[in-house]
């Protein structure tokens, strides 16, 4: 159980101290759109009570390109995407494809300072396996 009350202020604190653009924010539905400065990738980063959920779109293809051999590959336990998971929605024009992941925070203390860093860098780190992943797919 959290021991404190988690703000969207204090993960933009420790996002933008540890070298992350916030691009934008939306406190009123605890958004934050974050650009990892080194990969140039947008993030999003969503706190709902003490889970910070983050996702990277990776893109957006009309429904007909969702192979069966794409879709082995998104769920394949041996697919080099250890840290996140892959997630479709529809969108208006077509399907969009992207990664997910999330920590609970507790108290803001240095554990979750690493959780919510480790969160963006794996993300980061997956959207590049998955671009090599889905290669050739999309």
């Amino acid at each position: 159980m959290a021991s404190e009350t988690i703000t969207l202020d204090q993960v933009r604190e420790i996002v933008a101290a540890r070298g992350y653009e916030i691009v934008d924010a939306d406190d009123a539905n605890n958004v934050l759109q974050v650009r990892d400065l080194d990969s140039g990738l947008l993030l999003t980063s969503v706190l709902e009570k003490n889970v910070l959920f983050n996702t990277i779109q990776l893109t957006r293809v009309p429904a007909e390109r969702l192979s069966l051999e794409l879709l082995r590959r998104m769920l394949d336990a041996e697919n080099g995407i250890s840290t996140s998971s892959f997630q479709l929605y529809e969108t208006a024009d077509g399907v969009g494809i992207t990664l997910n992941n999330f920590a609970k925070l507790q108290a803001m203390g240095e554990d979750d300072v690493d959780d919510i860093l480790s969160c963006l860098q794996f993300l980061v780190v997956d959207a590049w396996a998955a671009r090599d992943l889905l290669k050739g797919l999309l």
